[in-house]
Protein backbone atom coordinates (compact mmCIF):
# COMPACT_ATOMS: atom_id res chain seq x y z
CA UNK A 1 0.00 0.00 0.00
CA UNK A 2 1.90 3.39 -1.50
CA UNK A 3 0.85 6.62 0.42
CA UNK A 4 0.26 8.05 -2.76
CA UNK A 5 -0.21 6.94 -6.57
CA UNK A 6 0.08 8.81 -9.55
CA UNK A 7 -1.58 8.60 -13.01
CA UNK A 8 -0.03 9.76 -15.48
CA UNK A 9 3.73 10.03 -16.10
CA UNK A 10 4.32 13.59 -18.29
CA UNK A 11 5.72 16.52 -16.98
CA UNK A 12 2.98 16.85 -14.37
CA UNK A 13 2.42 13.25 -13.20
CA UNK A 14 6.32 13.13 -13.24
CA UNK A 15 6.57 16.42 -10.67
CA UNK A 16 3.66 15.08 -8.63
CA UNK A 17 6.00 11.93 -8.02
CA UNK A 18 9.16 13.84 -7.36
CA UNK A 19 7.20 16.31 -4.88
CA UNK A 20 5.94 13.73 -2.83
CA UNK A 21 9.21 11.24 -2.86
CA UNK A 22 11.22 13.92 -1.54
CA UNK A 23 8.60 14.97 1.46
CA UNK A 24 9.37 10.79 2.33
CA UNK A 25 5.51 9.65 0.87
CA UNK A 26 5.99 6.10 -0.62
CA UNK A 27 4.97 6.82 -4.12
CA UNK A 28 4.10 4.87 -7.45
CA UNK A 29 3.59 6.39 -10.32
CA UNK A 30 2.37 4.55 -13.26
CA UNK A 31 1.47 6.23 -16.92
CA UNK A 32 1.52 4.60 -20.94
CA UNK A 33 4.87 4.36 -23.09
CA UNK A 34 4.09 7.37 -25.46
CA UNK A 35 2.28 6.32 -28.36
CA UNK A 36 2.15 2.95 -26.90
CA UNK A 37 0.32 0.39 -29.26
CA UNK A 38 -0.64 2.99 -31.55
CA UNK A 39 -3.52 4.25 -29.06
CA UNK A 40 -1.77 6.95 -26.85
CA UNK A 41 -0.03 9.75 -27.78
CA UNK A 42 0.98 13.30 -25.49
CA UNK A 43 1.55 16.77 -26.37
CA UNK A 44 5.15 16.09 -24.75
CA UNK A 45 6.19 14.01 -27.22
CA UNK A 46 8.28 17.02 -28.75
CA UNK A 47 12.20 17.97 -28.12
CA UNK A 48 10.94 21.92 -28.03
CA UNK A 49 9.17 24.37 -25.64
CA UNK A 50 8.97 27.85 -25.37
CA UNK A 51 10.44 28.79 -21.86
CA UNK A 52 9.35 32.60 -21.16
CA UNK A 53 8.89 34.20 -17.97
CA UNK A 54 6.42 36.75 -19.74
CA UNK A 55 2.68 35.61 -20.00
CA UNK A 56 -0.75 37.47 -20.49
CA UNK A 57 -1.96 35.93 -16.98
CA UNK A 58 -0.09 36.66 -13.99
CA UNK A 59 -1.08 33.46 -12.13
CA UNK A 60 1.53 32.08 -14.71
CA UNK A 61 3.92 34.79 -15.32
CA UNK A 62 4.64 33.60 -11.15
CA UNK A 63 4.85 29.73 -11.42
CA UNK A 64 7.06 30.23 -14.19
CA UNK A 65 9.49 32.52 -12.48
CA UNK A 66 8.88 30.11 -9.28
CA UNK A 67 9.99 27.01 -11.11
CA UNK A 68 12.63 28.41 -13.05
CA UNK A 69 15.23 28.23 -10.53
CA UNK A 70 13.64 24.71 -9.34
CA UNK A 71 14.23 23.48 -13.43
CA UNK A 72 17.61 24.47 -12.79
CA UNK A 73 18.28 22.72 -9.80
CA UNK A 74 17.24 19.74 -11.15
CA UNK A 75 19.80 19.43 -13.62
CA UNK A 76 22.49 20.17 -11.14
CA UNK A 77 20.84 17.14 -9.24
CA UNK A 78 20.15 14.87 -11.96
CA UNK A 79 23.00 16.07 -14.81
CA UNK A 80 20.32 16.18 -17.51
CA UNK A 81 20.27 19.17 -19.92
CA UNK A 82 17.13 20.21 -20.22
CA UNK A 83 16.71 24.32 -20.52
CA UNK A 84 18.74 26.27 -23.41
CA UNK A 85 18.94 29.66 -22.80
CA UNK A 86 17.61 31.59 -26.32
CA UNK A 87 16.35 34.85 -27.00
CA UNK A 88 12.85 34.73 -27.00
CA UNK A 89 11.51 38.23 -28.94
CA UNK A 90 8.03 39.68 -29.16
CA UNK A 91 6.24 42.55 -31.13
CA UNK A 92 4.36 44.00 -27.86
CA UNK A 93 5.76 45.79 -24.86
CA UNK A 94 5.76 44.74 -21.46
CA UNK A 95 7.54 45.79 -18.33
CA UNK A 96 9.21 42.37 -17.71
CA UNK A 97 10.85 43.27 -21.75
CA UNK A 98 14.04 44.46 -22.64
CA UNK A 99 14.74 45.86 -25.76
CA UNK A 100 15.64 43.86 -28.53
CA UNK A 101 19.29 44.34 -30.33
CA UNK A 102 18.80 46.98 -33.08
CA UNK A 103 19.65 47.21 -36.60
CA UNK A 104 18.36 43.55 -37.60
CA UNK A 105 17.25 43.36 -40.69
CA UNK A 106 15.09 40.15 -39.49
CA UNK A 107 13.92 41.84 -36.23
CA UNK A 108 13.14 45.09 -37.69
CA UNK A 109 10.75 43.07 -40.52
CA UNK A 110 8.86 41.00 -38.23
CA UNK A 111 8.15 44.12 -35.44
CA UNK A 112 10.33 42.17 -32.71
CA UNK A 113 11.27 44.84 -30.54
CA UNK A 114 11.34 43.28 -27.71
CA UNK A 115 13.11 40.78 -25.69
CA UNK A 116 12.51 38.22 -22.99
CA UNK A 117 14.95 38.29 -19.62
CA UNK A 118 15.25 34.70 -19.28
CA UNK A 119 13.57 33.32 -22.27
CA UNK A 120 14.97 29.86 -23.74
CA UNK A 121 13.98 26.05 -24.77
CA UNK A 122 12.71 22.97 -22.70
CA UNK A 123 13.20 19.82 -23.45
CA UNK A 124 9.79 17.78 -22.32
CA UNK A 125 11.01 14.20 -22.32
CA UNK A 126 14.14 15.09 -21.17
CA UNK A 127 12.50 17.08 -18.62
CA UNK A 128 10.45 14.17 -17.60
CA UNK A 129 13.25 11.96 -18.07
CA UNK A 130 14.91 13.91 -15.21
CA UNK A 131 12.31 13.98 -12.76
CA UNK A 132 11.64 10.49 -13.10
CA UNK A 133 15.12 10.28 -12.09
CA UNK A 134 14.91 12.77 -8.80
CA UNK A 135 11.84 10.48 -8.06
CA UNK A 136 13.24 7.12 -8.22
CA UNK A 137 16.58 8.71 -6.00
CA UNK A 138 14.33 9.77 -3.79
CA UNK A 139 12.50 5.91 -3.68
CA UNK A 140 9.37 6.28 -5.98
CA UNK A 141 8.68 3.46 -8.24
CA UNK A 142 7.59 3.71 -11.84
CA UNK A 143 5.58 1.07 -13.69
CA UNK A 144 5.24 1.44 -17.46
CA UNK A 145 1.67 1.31 -19.03
CA UNK A 146 -1.51 2.25 -19.58
CA UNK A 147 -3.56 2.38 -16.77
CA UNK A 148 -6.85 0.87 -17.31
CA UNK A 149 -9.30 1.40 -13.89
CA UNK A 150 -8.57 3.21 -10.82
CA UNK A 151 -11.13 1.59 -8.06
CA UNK A 152 -11.71 2.26 -4.07
CA UNK A 153 -10.49 -0.35 -2.27
CA UNK A 154 -10.12 -1.07 1.54
CA UNK A 155 -7.98 1.80 2.78
CA UNK A 156 -7.50 3.66 -0.64
CA UNK A 157 -7.22 2.43 -4.12
CA UNK A 158 -6.69 0.17 -6.98
CA UNK A 159 -4.87 1.61 -9.85
CA UNK A 160 -5.16 -1.39 -12.22
CA UNK A 161 -1.58 -1.51 -14.98
CA UNK A 162 -1.37 -4.79 -17.17
CA UNK A 163 0.00 -7.01 -14.91
CA UNK A 164 1.18 -4.66 -12.50
CA UNK A 165 -1.70 -3.58 -10.23
CA UNK A 166 -1.27 -1.43 -7.19
CA UNK A 167 -2.88 -0.12 -3.77
CA UNK A 168 -2.63 3.50 -2.79
CA UNK A 169 -4.20 5.85 0.32
CA UNK A 170 -4.51 8.62 -2.29
CA UNK A 171 -4.47 9.22 -6.05
CA UNK A 172 -3.19 12.15 -8.00
CA UNK A 173 -4.69 12.17 -11.66
CA UNK A 174 -2.45 13.94 -14.17
CA UNK A 175 -3.80 12.32 -17.56
CA UNK A 176 -4.29 15.92 -18.98
CA UNK A 177 -6.20 14.45 -22.41
CA UNK A 178 -6.62 11.23 -21.62
CA UNK A 179 -7.79 12.51 -18.34
CA UNK A 180 -11.64 11.00 -17.65
CA UNK A 181 -14.41 12.80 -19.48
CA UNK A 182 -15.53 14.18 -16.04
CA UNK A 183 -12.65 15.64 -15.69
CA UNK A 184 -14.00 19.24 -15.91
CA UNK A 185 -11.93 20.15 -18.77
CA UNK A 186 -11.74 20.39 -22.55
CA UNK A 187 -8.91 18.84 -25.04
CA UNK A 188 -7.96 21.82 -27.34
CA UNK A 189 -6.04 20.32 -30.65
CA UNK A 190 -3.58 22.13 -32.22
CA UNK A 191 -0.80 21.37 -35.03
CA UNK A 192 2.65 22.09 -35.09
CA UNK A 193 4.86 22.68 -38.52
CA UNK A 194 8.47 21.36 -38.68
CA UNK A 195 10.43 22.54 -41.69
CA UNK A 196 14.21 23.13 -42.80
CA UNK A 197 15.13 26.56 -44.23
CA UNK A 198 18.85 27.27 -45.35
CA UNK A 199 20.68 28.83 -42.03
CA UNK A 200 19.63 32.07 -41.23
CA UNK A 201 18.92 34.09 -38.05
CA UNK A 202 20.63 32.07 -34.96
CA UNK A 203 18.49 29.85 -32.56
CA UNK A 204 15.55 31.87 -30.45
CA UNK A 205 12.13 32.15 -30.18
CA UNK A 206 9.27 33.96 -30.87
CA UNK A 207 5.68 34.88 -30.13
CA UNK A 208 3.54 37.39 -32.09
CA UNK A 209 0.71 38.48 -32.59
CA UNK A 210 -1.78 37.66 -35.42
CA UNK A 211 -3.29 40.52 -37.54
CA UNK A 212 -7.27 40.71 -37.17
CA UNK A 213 -7.84 39.17 -40.49
CA UNK A 214 -5.79 35.69 -39.16
CA UNK A 215 -8.06 33.15 -37.97
CA UNK A 216 -4.62 32.99 -35.16
CA UNK A 217 -4.38 35.21 -31.98
CA UNK A 218 -0.85 34.52 -32.15
CA UNK A 219 2.48 32.75 -33.76
CA UNK A 220 4.72 31.20 -32.06
CA UNK A 221 7.95 29.45 -33.29
CA UNK A 222 11.62 28.05 -31.82
CA UNK A 223 13.66 28.73 -34.63
CA UNK A 224 17.19 26.56 -35.70
CA UNK A 225 16.54 24.09 -33.14
CA UNK A 226 18.68 21.78 -35.20
CA UNK A 227 20.05 20.57 -38.80
CA UNK A 228 18.29 17.94 -41.23
CA UNK A 229 19.29 17.28 -44.16
CA UNK A 230 22.44 19.95 -44.20
CA UNK A 231 19.93 23.10 -43.63
CA UNK A 232 18.13 24.55 -40.18
CA UNK A 233 15.24 23.12 -38.37
CA UNK A 234 12.68 24.80 -36.98
CA UNK A 235 9.25 24.32 -35.63
CA UNK A 236 6.04 26.46 -35.52
CA UNK A 237 2.62 26.70 -33.61
CA UNK A 238 -0.43 28.54 -33.47
CA UNK A 239 -2.91 29.70 -31.49
CA UNK A 240 -6.38 29.79 -32.64
CA UNK A 241 -8.80 32.47 -32.37
CA UNK A 242 -11.52 29.78 -32.65
CA UNK A 243 -9.75 26.23 -31.56
CA UNK A 244 -10.53 23.08 -32.52
CA UNK A 245 -12.55 21.17 -29.33
CA UNK A 246 -12.27 17.55 -29.33
CA UNK A 247 -14.21 14.99 -27.27
CA UNK A 248 -12.26 13.12 -24.61
CA UNK A 249 -11.66 9.61 -25.58
CA UNK A 250 -11.45 8.01 -29.01
CA UNK A 251 -11.62 12.04 -30.83
CA UNK A 252 -8.34 12.10 -28.79
CA UNK A 253 -6.90 8.90 -30.12
CA UNK A 254 -8.07 9.68 -34.03
CA UNK A 255 -6.80 12.83 -34.02
CA UNK A 256 -3.46 12.32 -33.43
CA UNK A 257 -3.36 9.35 -35.49
CA UNK A 258 -5.26 10.89 -38.93
CA UNK A 259 -7.47 13.33 -37.80
CA UNK A 260 -4.48 16.35 -37.82
CA UNK A 261 -4.63 16.39 -41.58
CA UNK A 262 -7.79 17.92 -41.44
CA UNK A 263 -6.81 21.06 -39.39
CA UNK A 264 -9.04 23.80 -40.83
CA UNK A 265 -6.06 26.50 -40.87
CA UNK A 266 -3.66 25.01 -42.16
CA UNK A 267 -3.03 26.93 -45.21
CA UNK A 268 -2.84 29.90 -43.49
CA UNK A 269 -0.54 28.52 -41.50
CA UNK A 270 1.89 27.70 -43.90
CA UNK A 271 1.49 31.18 -45.21
CA UNK A 272 2.80 32.51 -41.66
CA UNK A 273 5.66 29.98 -42.17
CA UNK A 274 6.44 32.11 -45.70
CA UNK A 275 5.69 35.51 -44.31
CA UNK A 276 8.66 34.71 -41.09
CA UNK A 277 12.05 36.04 -42.79
CA UNK A 278 13.46 32.46 -42.95
CA UNK A 279 13.91 31.39 -46.51
CA UNK A 280 12.26 28.97 -48.33
CA UNK A 281 10.69 26.18 -46.41
CA UNK A 282 11.73 22.80 -47.23
CA UNK A 283 10.83 19.49 -46.02
CA UNK A 284 7.59 20.01 -44.12
CA UNK A 285 5.72 18.15 -41.51
CA UNK A 286 2.74 18.69 -39.85
CA UNK A 287 2.54 17.18 -36.05
CA UNK A 288 -0.64 16.65 -34.27
CA UNK A 289 -0.84 18.00 -30.63
CA UNK A 290 -3.20 18.85 -28.01
CA UNK A 291 -4.06 19.54 -24.56
CA UNK A 292 -6.18 20.54 -21.75
CA UNK A 293 -8.11 23.50 -21.36
CA UNK A 294 -10.32 25.67 -19.33
CA UNK A 295 -12.91 28.97 -19.18
CA UNK A 296 -10.52 30.99 -17.26
CA UNK A 297 -7.63 30.09 -18.55
CA UNK A 298 -6.23 28.62 -14.96
CA UNK A 299 -6.11 24.77 -13.88
CA UNK A 300 -9.09 22.62 -12.73
CA UNK A 301 -8.29 20.58 -9.33
CA UNK A 302 -11.05 17.90 -8.93
CA UNK A 303 -11.14 16.39 -5.38
CA UNK A 304 -13.12 13.36 -4.33
CA UNK A 305 -12.23 11.98 -1.11
CA UNK A 306 -8.63 10.85 -1.21
CA UNK A 307 -8.89 11.53 -5.40
CA UNK A 308 -7.26 14.73 -7.02
CA UNK A 309 -7.44 15.47 -10.27
CA UNK A 310 -5.20 17.59 -12.21
CA UNK A 311 -6.44 19.25 -15.73
CA UNK A 312 -6.69 22.33 -17.67
CA UNK A 313 -2.79 23.31 -17.59
CA UNK A 314 -3.75 25.57 -21.13
CA UNK A 315 -0.19 24.12 -22.38
CA UNK A 316 1.81 26.08 -19.42
CA UNK A 317 2.79 22.96 -17.85
CA UNK A 318 6.26 22.63 -19.54
CA UNK A 319 6.93 25.92 -18.59
CA UNK A 320 5.73 25.39 -14.49
CA UNK A 321 5.40 22.01 -13.56
CA UNK A 322 7.23 21.81 -10.57
CA UNK A 323 6.30 24.92 -9.50
CA UNK A 324 2.29 24.23 -10.16
CA UNK A 325 2.40 20.70 -8.73
CA UNK A 326 3.72 21.73 -5.47
CA UNK A 327 1.34 24.84 -5.59
CA UNK A 328 -1.78 22.49 -6.02
CA UNK A 329 -0.72 19.93 -3.48
CA UNK A 330 -0.08 23.08 -1.01
CA UNK A 331 -3.25 24.83 -1.64
CA UNK A 332 -5.09 22.26 -1.42
CA UNK A 333 -3.48 19.98 1.42
CA UNK A 334 -3.80 16.69 -0.17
Amino acid sequence: MFDYGVVGNGLLGAAAAAELAGKGFSVCVAGARYAASDRYFSSHEDDSRIHRTWHRDDYWETLSAVNHPALLALERETGTAIFTPSPVYYDFQELSFVPAPEGDAYLDANGFAYLDKCGGIIDPRRYIAALNASAVRRGASIRQGVVERVDPVSGGYRISVPAQPFDCRKVMDTRGVHAPADAGVRVQAKILLFFTHERGPERHCFLKTGADSSPFRDVYACVDIGRANGRSLSKFGFSERRPVFLEPGDAVTHWFRTGYRDYPHLDEALEQVGAAGLGRAHDVVVRPCAFTVTEDARPRVRIDGDRLTLGGCNGMAAKCCQALVSRVLEDHGF
